[in-house]
């Protein structure tokens, strides 16, 4: 009875040891939340002209894996409720977009998200919603269009959202500029100039421009063509090795793996504790063996 009480005992603690030291284990980093309904505005903002760029899509997060919808519990997620779609105003006047008829479709008017009365945003101010939990069904689609409409008209702003990994968003770094990046430090409702990047190499991206059918990105991708003469045969060689070339500057800039020397030292204890664990378990067992098989 005794052996199987310190047998026990000493597994269950081997077995939380190796629960809460496992990869992932960690709780997500916390972040903010929005609500469903709009806030009040104080005043009374008018309409903003049907101008392509008056109001920007800011930024787009349709694999939510958290909580970002305030109203739900915590802990809880689906794409239907916590899929939101932020937005900006670039302009120094507050602004009523239900007034202006606005809402969210992808390319087509079927299914279009309608923006709820009171929607308003503040003059540099942010406004976000969740168009998965009413009519607009296909944002969480990779490589999807998101357009915003205003008087089920004309095209104010349009993104084509990549695909993104769970709680990654798709966002304009600076607010409201051309620079769209993917990011792992979603800003809901909040700048963007904070957010930590998976690649700071900019993804060109589809905007609406003058009449709404423009495309334009981080940089013009229209090939440039080469003109010359190709040279003899026999004038050409090889380019002399240069060990101490410069790196061309016009590589793509990649963050660093998340991993760090604070996590490599901790993933080092962790493995120093978990093998003296083991062989203190070896030794318990052994004891105990010894200690009810002797006459």
């Amino acid at each position: 009875m005794r052996f199987a009480r310190v047998f026990s005992i000493s597994i269950a603690i081997l077995l939380l040891f190796l629960v809460t030291t496992a990869p992932g284990y960690a709780a997500k980093k916390p972040h903010g939340c929005a609500q469903p309904v709009p806030p009040l505005m104080s005043g009374s903002p008018g309409p903003p002209p049907a101008t392509p760029g008056i109001v920007l899509i800011n930024e787009v997060l349709n694999n939510p894996a958290s909580t970002w919808n305030c109203s739900e519990p915590a802990g809880t997620s689906s794409i239907s409720t916590d899929t939101w779609v932020e937005l900006y105003n670039p302009q120094n006047q507050p602004f009523n977009l239900y007034e202006a008829r606005a809402s969210l479709d992808s390319g087509s008017l079927n299914n279009a998200f309608h923006f709820p009365f009171g929607s308003a945003i503040a003059a540099h101010g942010y406004l976000v919603v969740f168009p998965e939990a009413y009519s607009l069904s296909n944002t969480s689609i990779a490589g999807s269009t998101i357009r915003l409409m205003f008087g089920g008209v004309t095209i104010i702003d349009l993104v084509s959202v990549p695909a993104l990994a769970p709680d990654a968003s798709y966002a304009r770094i600076p607010d409201g500029s051309t620079n769209w990046q993917i990011t792992t430090n979603p800003t809901i409702d909040a700048s963007n100039t904070s957010s930590t990047q998976i690649t700071s190499t900019p993804v060109p991206t589809k905007s609406s421009g003058s009449s709404g059918t423009g495309s334009t990105g981080s940089g013009n991708t229209t090939p440039t063509l080469v003109t010359g003469k190709q040279p003899g045969w026999t004038k050409l060689q090889l380019p002399a090795t240069n060990s101490a070339a410069t790196p061309t500057t016009n590589s793509p800039l990649v963050a660093s793996p998340a991993a760090s020397t604070t996590s490599s030292a901790w993933d080092t204890q962790r493995r120093i504790l978990l093998t003296v664990l083991v062989v203190a378990l070896a030794l318990s067992l052994f004891w105990c063996w010894k200690l009810f098989s002797s006459p």
